[in-house]
């Protein structure tokens, strides 16, 4: 028997426990549990549960509905770890009445590939698999020479450019972010999605460019006139460093200037001493993925996303 109660910020460090174990090769710390739910889910609509067998917390789910969606998608996320698969069939029920009540008509549930259980009672139960997401993790100590030769091969076909590269920090700081909102809304536009993208207002994109995560001078920017065209950052967490997002405007992408930026991130990775960064990117995102095979990320498990279409 399976009961629900609402989370709070008190049971991060469980939902933190429970996210490791779901997904190992994401682990997670309450620090970032408690940071993701206080910004970055902050410009959405929330719902968080425990789930409890005979009364013992087992396993917890989410339910994230972005504000700039127009209330009609909801994100589900499903944290039961492999000794308790048998608790999915009823949190899923859960979350899609849950999901009913927030006045949702479209939901999204992302699960591991390395989850048959979940896959497999989602395909089996109305769900439709739509995307995957791909996952990977740049060795830094085993690639740190060869990355710095690719770097200074990018930097070279830059001076034959009118493009620079300087830091969010070199431009300004803070009070430069605004100015990289239009970049950030015209290049994730061009990510392959299957729901339709509403571009966020800016205080609700800014919460994921700001301290302690990031910082301005692990922003790097690609400036043309003193026009920002393109940036890449380092996302710092507790438990890992992420390669967080590189977007190049389409006009003047073929430059290699997408490449350019993330080596100039993942130098910087170097020089601070982080022995390795992940990143995940659609796997229809061509471009990107080659980019990450070639500087010699390897592979973890990816995640498939499924879409299930609430009728009344």
């Amino acid at each position: 028997m399976i009961t629900f109660r609402a989370a709070t910020h008190a049971d991060a460090e469980f939902a933190a426990a429970i996210s490791t174990a779901t997904e190992p090769s994401h682990p997670q710390l309450a620090e970032e549990v408690r940071e993701k739910w206080a910004n970055t889910e902050a410009g959405s609509a929330v719902r968080r549960f425990i789930g409890l067998e005979k009364g013992v917390d087992r396993c917890w789910i989410s339910l994230i509905q972005p504000r700039e969606a127009g209330g009609v998608t909801t994100y589900l996320n499903l944290l039961i770890p492999h000794a308790n698969q048998h608790l999915i069939p009823a949190a899923l029920r859960f979350g899609e009445a849950q999901a009913r009540e927030m006045g949702t008509t479209l939901v999204i549930c992302q699960v591991g590939e390395d989850s048959p259980h979940a896959v497999e009672w989602l395909r089996s139960h109305g769900w439709t698999q739509e995307r995957k997401q791909r996952f990977w993790r740049l060795d830094l100590a085993a690639h740190a020479d060869r990355i710095r030769v690719l770097r200074g091969a990018a930097l070279r076909r830059l001076e034959k450019t009118d493009v620079v590269l300087k830091t969010v920090a070199d431009l300004g700081g803070e009070a430069f972010l605004p100015r990289l909102l239009p970049v950030s809304h015209a290049t994730v536009a061009d990510i392959p999605k299957s729901v339709e993208y509403v571009p966020e207002p800016f205080e609700e994109w800014v919460v994921w460019m700001r301290p302690p995560t990031v910082l301005p001078e692990r922003i790097w920017v690609a400036e043309l006139e003193g026009q920002p065209i393109g940036y890449s950052y380092l996302a710092y967490h507790p438990s890992n460093v992420w390669t967080g997002f590189t977007g190049v405007l389409r006009e003047h992408r073929g430059q290699g200037l997408a490449r350019a930026l993330k080596l100039e991130t993942l130098v910087q990775a170097i020089d601070l001493g982080v022995a390795a960064v992940e990143t995940d990117n659609d796997s229809e995102n061509a471009p990107i993925l080659h980019l990450n095979e070639e500087l010699g990320y390897d592979e973890m498990p990816g995640k498939l996303e499924f879409h299930h279409r609430l009728t009344d």
